[in-house]
């Protein structure tokens, strides 16, 4: 199981520089999942001092979201999200959406 970062957090700090930002990871899960990837962990950050996280509850699952969103319907990739899922309401309500 791959956990992937799904920003850097310097599109804001950093807006003229590269770095790897949401819409990277959405078009890298299909390629992973047709290297038969068929769970990808979606995580963030970590990996710059220059870095503004938006922590919160379950602050990374609208990450792993747009990955599932924009997967074709007949996709069997899994996607699981982390980030401060820390009761059974907050998890609730990562599943709902």
């Amino acid at each position: 199981m791959p956990r992937i970062s799904a920003t850097d957090w310097l599109e804001e700090v950093m807006p003229d520089e590269p770095s790897w930002r949401s819409e990277d990871t959405v078009r890298l899960a299909p390629i992973l999942h047709a290297h038969g990837i068929d769970f990808l962990d979606v995580s963030s950050g970590g990996g710059h001092p220059e870095q503004k996280v938006k922590d919160g509850p379950a602050y990374q699952a609208p990450f792993a979201h747009d990955v599932k969103k924009s997967l074709d319907a007949s996709s069997k990739l899994i996607v699981g999200s982390v980030g401060m899922i820390t009761s059974g309401h907050t998890a609730q309500g990562v599943l709902d959406k």
